[in-house]
């Protein structure tokens, strides 16, 4: 597996704006998509927003810092204190 982890942004900062790893099966796929944020480096912005994912404001929420998918507490499975992510079901260590 070809794998990056890209700081987005001119100021690094985990807390709002934490690192994303992307995966892909060829290092041809990760070689295209490097390219393709070569070239749009400089544009203010862009974004292709799956309405799916988009977090509602909400206390209860967590990313999963494993899959990097959000959950809402109360659908991460419990058990002995520890919460675990409800897709990849990795122990949550931001959910505690």
């Amino acid at each position: 597996m070809n794998t990056v982890t890209i700081q987005w942004g001119t100021v690094a900062s985990r807390e709002g704006n934490p690192p994303k790893t992307y995966e892909f099966n060829t290092q041809a796929e990760l070689n295209a998509f490097l390219f393709g944020i070569s070239e749009m480096d400089g544009w203010m912005e862009y974004q292709i927003v799956d309405p799916d994912e988009v977090v509602p404001e909400d206390d209860d929420f967590f990313q999963c810092e494993h899959c990097l998918k959000y959950f809402d507490i109360e659908d991460s499975i419990k058990r002995d204190d520890v919460y675990f992510c409800p897709r990849c079901a990795k122990v949550t260590e931001d959910a505690i």
